[in-house]
């Protein structure tokens, strides 16, 4: 069974959603990592020193990069997620019109798509 436009449109508008939270979520990350760690690792950079500082300093960053790939992998995520729902969206709508049209067709030609027996 074909599904309603109601239905259709509710699994994309879902879709999208979800989509927007996932990019919400690696805005977030962003900014911890590029304000709140990179602050935290200058600070520490201006009151330690030696080769102990460096060492966590190149951790932090480190940690920082792997940070900024993980919202990266997020955002990708989240287009794919936009791409499939706009591809399901456009599918089932073309796929609801057909059957309107097929629908329509048979109540034009006075016949029931029931196929059943007439003597």
């Amino acid at each position: 069974m074909a599904k309603s436009m109601a239905t259709i449109l509710m699994d994309y508008t879902n879709a999208k959603q979800q989509a927007s939270k996932l990019e919400e979520a690696a805005a977030r990350l962003k900014r911890l990592a590029n304000s709140d760690l990179e602050g935290a690792l200058n600070n520490i950079g201006a009151a330690w020193s030696g080769d102990s500082a460096n060492l966590y300093l190149q951790k932090g960053r480190n940690l920082k990069d792997q940070i900024l790939r993980t919202a990266a992998q997020i955002e990708n995520a989240a287009a794919a997620i936009r791409t499939t729902a706009q591809n399901t969206y456009n599918a089932d709508k073309a796929a609801a019109d057909l059957a309107a049209a097929a629908s329509a067709a048979a109540a034009a030609a006075g016949g029931s798509s029931g196929g059943g027996f007439r003597p």
